[in-house]
């Protein structure tokens, strides 16, 4: 299952209920005076983030979304119920859009955030309402308002310090949870996951690569808000000219996408040294290096084994305190 990071829903909230016209039942008494009650309101819909929701796909509402109607009023001034409100939930770090006017409406930026986004219909008044010293019985009441209906984009954006890149395999998660000091490591990212390292910064994870060419370009919208861009490469794996030639398929379709992408600060982090000999991490390594003229920082580390993560990370912070 791919990963939605945007969603377009119909929302419509609850018509009021109308009110009523009603008089009393009092014996030998015609028309005993007005007991019409008021209707319900309308049902909201609310959206309320939730920090375990990845994305859409995790999300079982439906494209259409109603709230309930509130009920009619009746006799003796009983007032109708209001209607239900429905709550839908969503993840967090996800904007808001009027379909129609493209109007940001909100950014839900934390957890446990309730957003009302269709206010349900004002219930409409009974007789019993409109009594006075010169309508003594009124035979009329009004209707419930309608609840509000529009159209919304929710769009999903994993705002972030850092952002990784690589292929499949290449141990980008192992970096992250090298990191972030978890034993536990789930491999197959299947969508961006965001992490707070320490406290002091945030980095995502994104799917691997399989190769160049199917490089995903909605990941890359998660990537607009980040400083610094890291590529992974697995060293291990011998064919320099391929790593080469992928990096630059990679960087190219980045340019394609946002050409304020391709400027932010870029590093290389050739990962898995620990399953070459020391001169070889060096030849390989030099190699692609010169090949892409490459001037940013690159790094030589063993997600794995632990190597020189501790030197990765510090720059990384000290860069950011910078930007």
């Amino acid at each position: 299952m791919n990963f939605l990071y945007k969603k377009i829903i119909k929302v419509k909230a609850g018509n009021g209920g109308d009110g009523c016209v009603s008089f009393r039942k009092i014996k030998f008494i015609n028309k005993g005076g007005p007991d019409g009650g008021n209707g319900g309101k309308g049902g909201d819909v609310f959206l309320l983030s939730n920090k375990n929701i990845n994305n859409f796909n995790d999300c079982n509402f439906k494209n259409i979304i109603y709230a309930e109607d509130g009920k009619k009023g009746s006799k003796e001034n009983k007032t109708g119920k209001n209607g239900k409100s429905t709550i839908i939930n969503v993840p967090i770090n996800i904007k808001v859009i009027n379909y129609d006017t493209e109007e940001i409406i909100y950014n839900i930026k934390n957890n446990n955030e309730l957003l009302i986004v269709a206010k349900g219909g004002d219930f409409g008044l009974g007789n019993s309402k409109f009594k006075s010293s010169i309508n003594r019985s009124p035979k009329f009441c009004t209707l419930g308002k309608i609840g509000e209906n529009r159209t919304l984009i929710l769009k999903l954006e994993l705002n972030s310090d850092v952002g990784i890149i690589g292929l499949s395999y290449s141990g980008k998660t192992s970096l992250i949870y090298s990191i972030i000091n978890k034993d536990k490591i789930d491999l197959n990212t299947k969508y961006p996951r965001k992490f707070i390292v320490n406290n002091k910064f945030s980095i995502i994870d994104t799917p691997g690569l399989i190769n160049s060419s199917n490089f995903n370009i909605n990941f890359l919208n998660h990537l607009n808000k980040c400083s610094l861009l890291i590529y992974i490469i697995d060293i291990s794996y011998y064919k320099c000219n391929f790593s080469i030639n992928n990096i630059y398929n990679i960087f190219n379709k980045i340019y394609l996408y946002n050409k304020n992408l391709i400027l932010k600060e870029k590093w290389i982090v050739f990962n898995k040294i620990d399953l070459l000999s020391y001169n070889d991490v060096l030849l390989y390594s030099n190699y692609i290096i010169s090949k892409l003229n490459w001037k940013s920082n690159y790094y030589l580390i063993s997600a794995k084994k632990n190597i020189s993560i501790n030197k990765l990370l510090i720059d990384i912070y000290n860069f950011l305190k910078k930007v």
